[in-house]
């Protein structure tokens, strides 16, 4: 049977971007070219629109070395994250891994901005790439290095979207609300006798609480993300993506890197060993440990005393909003609907005064659980002791059978103390030891924001051939005497493909000066387009190719 792999020659690091052997490659980027200036000479389009205000808010590139000067809004971002060998605030995005990336990145930081671009002003600030080719395709997803951060009382959205017809129209592929924007919105129209200012029509409705959404959420992201583009995307020879931040009003900040579009979905394996939604409780076949009492629990998790945060008046709250509302809808007799409580818009607080003591502005300040409020799943809460430690370990795995091995799962997490820590471990000797393989204090992040709400795919070489696998979730640290932090996870999956399966040969790209490394496995051929016509290349791998052509080459190796 005969293999192929195809890769169109870009000008980024094939390690650095993560590209499969087995790609379509339509863009890369890894902003290693220079500057936002460089970059605005190679297409690239950073711009704002008349409405705003905001000074510093600016998308750009950071560049080495990581001081004030070389940041767009001419400030460091901040992070409550220091590098453990330099003592250096670490301001890179996350890897796939949590690590933080390395060289120059994308980013826009409203946090550093002057000024407040509220909900109403219409403000838009926006980075967009280079135009890019699909011809060919018949599915295409965006994969990036990505943090953002919300506010926990923001009011902000922030949105990545795709085009095809030059910028005439944009669809949104991701999108988020800060917490505080429905009150904000619902406020501020009451105040100004507005009745039609509407904080969800720029995003066509707010996302639904609870959903398990991870493209229209509330929540902020951190880690390596990979986002199916629309359908409109496909096929198409000038498509651009399209980074915004709509109605700043002082919101935190995003900063990508890495990027690569391509068509192929997140990693996965071809057959799942362990696939654990949390329905029936924690199952008995986990195992369980902590230190001291703040466990992993699927029930309500409490404090010392026995109950959750309180508010004002001494009256308990959960951290988890639906199971809050419904809890308040019996306790204080209110009549809240079940949509006005998945919604949770404008609308619903006008007409449900009831709403307004578990708003953003209540005791949890808009750090609750968002995306999987109301469901089952496993959480554990951050509380008193700075060297607390609570495990949650998987079954013994046997994946002996298995050639690569993938972990992918939903996270909801918000760290707030500052001992507390969110990792993921790995053993393969049967929990004796581990290997951490994820961690949330590795990057630019922020504590104690509104939450994370990101879909992890992991790659785990470590435990391929080996029949005695545990992945392990450890969450550390404490809030202290607080309770607000809690890391949420659900779905966990455990994937892999086995042994025996033969895949296409592999194709490896890498820079070298203005040259470009080709890597392959087989016969190499060229192409002008994805569908050819084909023609084969003379020479023996690893070939030196000069970037010197304005068109983009595809490359494929046969065997």
């Amino acid at each position: 049977m005969t293999q192929i792999s195809r890769l169109t020659m870009g000008l980024c690091s094939a390690a650095a971007l993560g590209l499969s052997a087995h790609a379509q490659v339509y863009f890369t980027e890894d902003f290693e070219a220079g500057d936002t200036a460089v970059h605005e000479s190679r297409g690239w389009v950073f711009d704002k629109n008349e409405t705003a205000l905001e000074t510093g808010t600016d998308f750009g590139i950071a560049t080495a070395p990581f001081g004030p000067e070389n940041f767009p809004s001419g400030s460091v971002p901040g992070s409550s994250n220091n590098d453990p060998v330099t003592g250096e605030r670490i301001v890179h995005p996350p890897t796939v891994r949590g690590t933080a990336s390395t060289g120059n990145f994308l980013i826009s930081d409203s946090d550093a901005g002057g000024g407040s671009d509220d909900v109403g002003t219409e403000s838009e600030f926006w980075a967009i790439t280079p135009a890019f080719s699909t011809v060919g395709s018949t599915e295409a997803w965006f994969h990036a290095d990505l943090t953002v951060d919300n506010n926990n009382n923001g009011e902000c959205i922030w949105e990545l979207s795709v085009t095809v017809d030059g910028g005439a129209t944009w669809i949104p592929f991701w999108v988020t609300a800060e917490p505080q924007r429905p009150w904000q919105a619902w406020r501020r129209g009451a105040f100004s006798g507005n009745d039609e200012l509407d904080g969800s029509a720029r995003m066509g409705g707010y996302p639904v609480l609870g959903s398990k959404s991870t493209t229209r959420t509330w929540d902020g992201v951190h880690g390596r993300v990979h986002f199916k583009l629309p359908a409109e995307a496909n096929n198409k020879p000038e498509v651009k993506i399209r980074f915004l931040l709509h109605e700043a009003g002082d919101a935190w900040y995003l900063a990508a890197d890495n990027l690569l579009v391509d068509n192929n979905p997140p990693p996965m394996g071809s057959q799942t060993v362990l696939n654990e939604g949390f329905e029936g409780g924690i199952p008995v076949t986990w195992k369980k440990t902590s230190t001291y009492d703040q466990g992993w629990s699927t029930e309500p998790l409490k404090d010392e005393n026995g109950d959750w945060l309180r508010l004002a008046g001494g009256v308990p709250i959960h951290v988890d909003l639906l199971r809050e509302a419904e809890k308040r809808r019996t306790v204080d007799g209110a009549e809240l609907p079940a949509d006005a409580l998945l919604k949770w818009d404008t609308a619903s607080f006008e007409a449900y005064p009831e709403l307004t003591p578990i708003n953003p502005n209540g005791a949890t300040d808009g750090r609750w659980i968002l995306m999987l409020a109301g469901g089952n799943y496993a959480m554990r809460q951050e509380a008193t002791y700075e060297d607390e430690e609570s495990f949650l370990e998987t079954p013994v795995l046997d994946l002996s059978q298995a050639k690569d091995v993938y972990l992918d799962f939903l996270s909801e997490v918000l760290i707030y103390g500052g001992s507390a820590n969110a990792e993921v471990f790995v053993s393969v000797d049967g929990g004796t030891s581990f290997t951490r393989i994820f961690t949330y204090r590795g990057a630019l992040m922020d504590l104690g924001e509104a939450p994370y709400f990101t879909h992890h795919y992991i790659p785990v070489p470590e435990a391929a051939g080996r029949n005695n696998v545990v992945f392990r979730f450890a969450s550390t640290g404490a809030d202290t005497d607080q309770y607000r932090g809690f890391w949420a996870i659900d779905d966990v999956r455990v994937t892999i493909n086995p042994e025996g399966v033969v895949a296409p040969p592999a194709v490896g790209i890498s820079l070298s000066g203005n040259n470009v490394i080709l890597t392959f496995e087989g016969t190499l051929e060229q192409g002008d387009g994805l569908n050819g016509p084909w023609t084969p290349v003379t020479g023996a791998s690893p070939l030196t190719i000069e970037a010197t052509s304005p068109t983009p080459k595809y490359y494929r190796s046969v065997r």
